[in-house]
């Protein structure tokens, strides 16, 4: 989510923030001088279930402006079935080479009686899906925060958080980007299926799947193909 503004001076400025795993994408290799403490706070914020933004920052020269202000009139006021992808696409085109400031961590406390509601609702055999715009740290600590996750469940966790598609996501090469996440999403996907049909076999303790907002978006991606 970003938002244009023109200080006292005159000076434009694009003031953006979001979720690290796409803000930090965005950074200028001059704008990282605190990216690992940053990191480092954010790792903490999540341990503790509270829930992140970064912060990030970059000038705009009047030139730039108007022709993205262009850009943005004609995305807005299309009446294709595209407009959301060109809406996402002008933001693109801003929202980038940005400055970290920082980051920011808030509390978000459950309503009263939602854990013993969850866990009423689990122990009827009922299946249940939380959709939440948090880290997967962030979430897993909140699903136990809710009884949504008990101690001693088997977690099957699906992430493309590996190291060899965050060095692919660095080159920027799209096609083998999305090919190996593909592979490592549908590798995940066995190992998984394999550990609930063990489980089931044993008459063992509960599954519970998470999934984190990087493997929804590229099988989401896939499937529109």
């Amino acid at each position: 989510m970003s938002v244009i503004i023109r200080d006292k001076e005159g000076h434009l400025l694009l003031l953006c923030k979001g979720a690290d795993s796409a803000m930090f994408g965005r950074l200028s290799e001059d704008g990282r001088a605190f990216e690992a403490n940053t990191k480092d706070h954010i790792a903490k914020y999540d341990e503790t279930g509270l829930r992140t933004l970064v912060v990030a920052y970059r000038d705009l020269s009047e030139g730039e402006y108007r022709t993205w202000k262009e850009e943005f009139f004609k995305a807005k006021t299309s009446v294709t079935s595209e407009w959301n992808a060109l809406m996402d696409l002008v933001a693109d085109n801003i929202e980038n080479n940005l400055f970290l400031l920082g980051a920011t961590a808030v509390e978000d406390k459950l309503q009263k009686g939602v854990p013993e509601c969850i866990n009423k609702l689990a122990e009827a055999g009922i299946k249940i899906w939380v959709l939440t715009g948090d880290k997967l740290e962030t979430a897993v600590n909140i699903g136990y925060a809710c009884s949504l996750l008990r101690k001693g469940m088997n977690q099957i966790v699906i992430t493309l958080d590996s190291p060899d598609i965050i060095a692919l996501e660095k080159q920027g090469e799209k096609d083998a980007i999305t090919k190996a996440s593909c592979e490592n999403v549908e590798k995940q996907i066995n190992e998984g299926k394999s550990q609930v049909n063990s489980a089931k076999q044993k008459h063992s303790v509960a599954s519970a799947l998470v999934i984190d907002e990087g493997t929804c978006y590229k099988i989401g991606e896939t499937e529109n193909r």
